[in-house]
């Protein structure tokens, strides 16, 4: 009887460290900075609502991206705005004006579609610029999964 019960006890500590480490690397893949969002680091999170607000309704968001130094620089001169520190890039996608859906299409390297783009700089906590477009500047995570 004693036997048993040690090979009880040994199985049941077992299945008790496989169970807390299968849970423990399920919620971290779940809950990290950039599950889903295609961005390396929690800060962006904080332009998700200022960002919506000023995309308007109608749309929805394709992702979230904290921009390099060298992508924010190439993109101030193309959309035209002033280089911050730190700044976050929020797409959305809407439906085409004429057909009233949303059409996407690849185009070598490229997603073409109806989008807007929502320009957040960190280091003043504002959206310091919106643009229609029709190709996604940047990758985001899930951009290149759409078509």
């Amino acid at each position: 009887m004693r036997v048993s019960s040690k090979r009880h006890g040994r199985f049941m500590a077992i299945a008790a460290t496989i169970f807390a480490l299968t849970t423990a690397s399920i919620l971290s893949s779940c809950g990290g900075a950039s599950a889903g969002l295609g961005t390396s680091s929690s800060p962006c999170f904080s332009a998700l609502p200022p960002a919506f607000k000023a995309a308007g309704t109608g749309g929805r968001m394709i992702g979230v991206r904290l921009l390099s130094p060298k992508n924010t620089a190439r993109l101030e001169k193309v959309f035209n705005f002033k280089n911050g520190d730190r700044i976050c890039l929020v797409a959305f996608e809407f439906p085409n004006p004429k057909s009233g859906k949303i059409t996407i299409t690849k185009d070598v390297d490229r997603i073409i579609g109806n989008f807007r783009l929502v320009f957040f700089d960190l280091s003043k906590s504002k959206v310091i610029a919106i643009h229609n477009t029709h190709y996604l500047p940047v990758k985001f995570a899930h951009s290149f999964a759409l078509v």
